[in-house]
C-alpha cells in the first residue's frame, strides 16, 4: 500500500486488518504487508470525513501490537525521514482491535500535541514551521475527532 493508509478512515481499521479483514484475508500466513508513506504529507487533504491521520513507527506499533519480539517488523525511513517504509507481517496485522487503534490515535494526539507546542517555541518561524505547524494542528484536530467518535 502506498501512501494509502492516511486516507483511509480509521473507523474501517479493523474491517481491514483483523483476523477476517479484507487485507488480512488477501495475505498468507507468512505474508507480509508492505505500507509507504509519506510522514509529512506537503499539501493539505481531505481523504474522508475527519481528513486524515498519517501514523508513523511509535501509532503503527501502538495499532499493530509489535514489540521487540517481532524481528520481522521492518522500518525505514527515506527522504530526510519523510518517505516510511513498513514491512508488517500479518501475524501483526491481525493484532488491531479496538483498545489498539484507541491507543495508537492517542499516541497521534499525544505526539501531535508536542509537535505543536515546539514548533510555537521557535524563535523565527518561517514558512517551513507554518506548513508544520498546520501539519501537526490537523493531526491533532483529526486524531481528537476521531477518537470522540470511538
Amino acid at each position: 500500500m502506498c501512501n494509502v493508509l492516511h486516507e483511509i478512515d480509521p473507523l474501517t481499521w479493523l474491517g481491514l486488518f483483523t483476523e477476517n479483514g479484507k487485507i488480512s484475508q488477501l495475505l498468507k500466513p507468512e505474508g507480509k504487508l508492505l505500507l509507504v508513506e509519506d510522514t509529512l504529507i506537503p499539501h493539505g487533504e481531505k481523504a474522508y470525513q475527519n481528513g486524515f491521520l498519517v501514523l508513523d513507527t511509535p501509532e503503527l506499533k501502538d495499532l499493530f501490537v509489535i514489540s521487540e519480539k517481532d524481528t520481522d517488523f521492518v522500518s525505514k525511513a527515506q527522504k530526510l525521514d519523510r518517505l516510511k517504509v513498513h514491512l508488517i507481517p500479518k501475524k501483526c496485522l491481525i493484532r488491531i482491535n479496538a483498545d489498539t487503534r484507541r491507543k495508537a490515535l492517542q499516541s497521534l494526539s499525544k505526539k501531535a500535541k508536542e509537535k505543536i507546542h515546539l514548533i510555537r517555541k521557535e524563535e523565527h518561524p518561517g514558512y517551513k514551521h507554518g506548513k508544520l505547524h498546520g501539519f501537526w494542528v490537523q493531526q491533532f484536530a483529526n486524531s481528537e475527532l476521531t477518537l470522540a467518535q470511538l
